[in-house]
């Protein structure tokens, strides 16, 4: 469901050319008449590097919460709390008397969405197509800081080491399959490695705890927050190896460093719906950047089947465990 379907329809009149608009959780490329009049927040790398090569000026993160803008857009997912935050944003950013447009589907709980906003400021107007919604309302004069505090989700904190935010992957929690991981690192991991979909850098930050081996270690992750987490989780452990933290689509960006030891939990879904291919492409690249009788110590569910493309990249390919729905996979080059 479009975002700019009110546009589209002349429900709702274009920007004026001087005006500057805020959009989060933008997918789809707007049209190009947006350009001047439109600052997209995307901590999501692929769809970042989409908007910024198309010219939008695009940013990971928003970087002055006092900084106001003539309105604002919300293209909802499947995260819910991370999608409160963001429509507590643009209340923040948005001029009062400025609109902001909310999209979204049943995927995405849209209805349940509106629902929460229009108890919040009253909700105007409302377009429906298929299975989703496209609604907007008007930024009231007398927003209150302190309301929106109580509405906001705050990060959560665990094991007395990690911290976390919404829309992260295992937010608030360790996941089992990286549990699992872990204790196969000591024996495994040596020398340069790398974390491919390192998260918020449960499996980097234990690395360094176990694997006596290690000798520098890279992070690359695609989720911007999910990277400055990961700073944070590493920082703590003041390591005197080197530590790189790289912002990368592993996907679609090429890597140029060598390792003698990939450690990888691959996503196995978009952010919108599965993909098996993303663990596929992980597990490839990982055998492009390993040196001769490097190792790949990977994890992933049970029943992804990822065990041919393994046999196709590597010499050797072990199952080390399998239980609780996962299974942990060593392969040599």
């Amino acid at each position: 469901m479009s975002v700019f379907l009110p546009f589209n329809q002349n429900v709702i009149e274009h920007p004026h050319p001087e005006s500057l608009w805020c959009a989060f959780g933008l997918t789809e490329k707007p049209e190009n008449d947006w350009v001047k009049s439109l600052e997209i927040i995307q901590p999501w790398r692929a769809d970042f590097l989409t908007f910024q090569q198309s010219g939008f000026k695009c940013l990971p993160e928003l970087p002055d919460e006092t900084k106001k803008f003539s309105g604002g857009l919300l293209e909802l997912n499947k995260h819910k709390k991370l999608n409160q935050n963001r429509f507590l944003a643009l209340l923040r950013v948005v001029k009062a008397g400025g609109t902001i447009i909310v999209s979204g589907d049943k995927l995405s709980g849209a209805q349940s969405f509106l629902k929460w906003v229009n108890s919040i400021v009253p909700v105007l107007g409302k377009l429906s197509k298929a299975h989703g919604i496209v609604f907007w309302l008007t930024v009231p004069e007398d927003i209150q800081e302190k309301e929106l505090e109580t509405l906001q989700q705050l990060p959560q904190s665990f094991e007395n080491a990690f911290t976390t935010q919404a829309g992260m992957f295992s937010n608030g929690r360790i996941d089992q399959g990286s549990n699992m991981l872990v204790k196969h690192m000591e024996r495994v991991v040596f020398g340069k490695t790398a974390d491919f979909g390192s998260g918020w850098g449960y499996l980097s930050y234990e690395a360094i705890k176990q694997a006596k081996k290690l000798t520098e270690l890279d992070l690359y992750e695609a989720d911007y927050n999910s990277l400055e987490a990961a700073k944070t989780h590493i920082g703590s452990l003041h390591a005197s190896l080197p530590v790189d933290y790289l912002w990368q689509d592993i996907t679609s960006e090429p890597i140029n460093r060598i390792y003698d030891t990939i450690l990888s939990n691959p996503p196995f879904h978009d952010g919108r719906a599965a993909d098996v291919s993303l663990g596929q492409k992980f597990i490839s690249v990982a055998a492009q950047r390993l040196k001769p009788g490097g190792c790949f110590l990977m994890v992933a569910n049970r029943q992804l089947p990822y065990e041919t493309t393994l046999q196709k990249c590597f010499r050797k390919v072990l199952l080390l465990e399998e239980q609780n729905g996962f299974k942990v996979i060593e392969a040599r080059k």
